[in-house]
């Protein structure tokens, strides 16, 4: 506490039992105390506080300043202490890393028990601070702390140091080996090629739906004899087609009375394709090529009216072919239902995405965009992606994972508000920058806890200063209690 926080805070109450330092009302607690309280420093500066506040108070209120408990302030000098503790360099020996670790712990545990106004034989029972002291230089499979206990401590901090969201450090956690691939790629290609490829995934993804869903309908189509198809009710829906469109023929010439198109091309192939529609056999193949050439007849590209037009004429076609055939036949049940399905699937996953028409740079830049919030989805969002990933070959959890890895693999420092984190405290009572980078090797290694060697987790705990440990260790302390 700063003596210039004392303005932020004032006397209050007047009963015999004593009055309390507290802020004033709507007063938000100052950094400087939210840092003392961080550090294990807050009886000490309660203690401060409290003999300044008498010493201003008129003399008939000095006796009602409420001073805190002598075991709190003891706890707080005990705590604050510990991050005194020397840490052992990289060559020192590896029980003596796990030693110093658990005496930081141990001490951490005491004070802050004792600051919490615990019994002495509470405070003195080792706890969360120990067993997590002791693992960092060894790793928790050796002390018996697993990556649950480490995942549950670490992940919440964790996405405080980052600036992600506890689902992207739950991700890299829960799958730690493919988080490391990914950090291995991104080393070597860099940030930009992953999410690039992961964007290519969700593009090449939609297409091959699509283009699967359509030949599995044009095989199931092709099979058809002229037997399976009942020709009056295959007619009556073509003609409610062509009765939209005003089409009639008078001797050769076919007109087109309600199109917006007028092209003399364009007309022309209209006419053949509604020739061959009215006049064509009823068997699988046959229908197969007319519906194949329907879909080769519209603009890759359409800007203008004209082609917009024709475009939106040859689409109604396609679809009134297909209706007719279905209503014709009984035979492509199981067919068209997979076939919407996959359609349906597509049309949801582009609502997230984007629309893929051409698999080009733009539709790729907006999908690498869609995915730096792939962590952020609510209602259906997750399982539709997740439904996508699983359709087209693609391990949903090995996917969100390289996207974890990825955007925290992006992120600075300092994005989140100060003050509001552990992770913006523990900058701002060490000093030391804990790098989103050095959160990710983090959550991998305490991924990896229960399943490699002893010192998995001190190469990188070792890069800190010993300081900037020892509040880390006290960090997930707090996030635990």
């Amino acid at each position: 506490m700063k003596i210039s926080d004392l303005k932020n805070y004032e006397v209050v109450g007047s009963s015999p039992v004593g009055t309390s330092l507290q802020p004033t009302q709507n007063q938000k607690k100052p950094l400087a105390n939210k840092i003392s309280d961080f550090v294990g420093a807050g009886g000490i500066t309660d203690q401060f506080g409290a003999e300044l506040a008498r010493f201003r108070a008129p003399t008939e209120q000095k006796n009602l300043v409420e001073f805190p408990s002598t075991k709190k302030v003891i706890g707080s000098a005990v705590q604050t202490g510990a991050m005194l503790i020397p840490g052992v360099g990289a060559g020192g020996r590896f029980l003596t890393k796990a030693a110093v670790g658990a005496g930081t712990g141990f001490t951490l545990d005491v004070g802050s028990s004792l600051q919490q106004d615990k019994s002495i034989p509470e405070s003195l029972t080792p706890g969360a601070g120990t067993a997590v002291g002791a693992a960092f230089p060894v790793a928790g499979a050796v002390v018996g702390v697993g990556k649950n206990v480490l995942g549950r401590l670490f992940k919440g901090l964790g996405a405080g140091l980052s600036g992600v969201s506890t689902k992207t450090i739950d991700s890299i956690l829960d799958n730690p080996q493919t988080a490391q691939k990914a950090t291995d790629i991104i080393k070597k290609a860099g940030n930009d090629a992953l999410l690039e490829s992961n964007a290519r995934i969700i593009i090449n993804g939609v297409s091959s739906i699509r283009k699967e869903a359509r030949l599995a309908f044009g095989e199931g189509l092709e099979s058809l004899s002229k037997e399976d198809i009942t020709p009056a009710v295959f007619r009556s829906n073509t003609q409610a087609f062509l009765d939209k469109y005003g089409v009639s023929k008078s001797g050769v010439v076919r007109s087109f009375n309600k199109v917006e198109f007028s092209d003399p091309k364009n007309i022309k192939t209209a006419s053949d394709l509604v020739n061959r529609l009215n006049n064509g056999d009823l068997d699988g193949k046959t229908l197969r090529k007319l519906a194949d050439d329907i879909d080769s007849a519209k603009f890759k590209t359409a800007t203008s009216d004209e082609r917009l037009s024709f475009n939106a004429f040859i689409k109604d076609l396609s679809g009134s072919l297909k209706n007719a055939i279905n209503s014709s036949t009984d035979k492509l049940n199981d067919i068209n239902s997979k076939f919407s399905q996959d359609m349906q699937l597509v049309k949801a996953t582009e609502d997230i995405f984007g629309k893929v028409n051409f698999k080009n740079l733009p539709e790729v830049v907006k999908a690498s965009k869609k995915l730096e919030t792939i962590f952020s989805q609510k209602g259906l969002q997750p399982k539709i992606v997740d439904d996508f990933l699983k359709r087209i070959g693609v391990s949903p959890e090995d996917f969100k994972t390289t996207e974890a890895v990825r955007s925290i693999s992006d992120k600075t420092t300092g994005a989140n508000t100060t003050g509001l984190s552990f992770g913006e405290l523990v900058q701002q009572a060490t000093s030391a920058v804990f790098t989103p980078a050095m959160v990710r090797n983090l959550s991998i290694a305490t991924g990896l806890a229960d399943e490699v060697v002893k010192d998995s987790l001190a190469p990188i705990l070792l890069q800190m200063n010993p300081l900037a440990r020892t509040t880390l260790i006290n960090a997930l302390l707090q996030e635990n209690q």
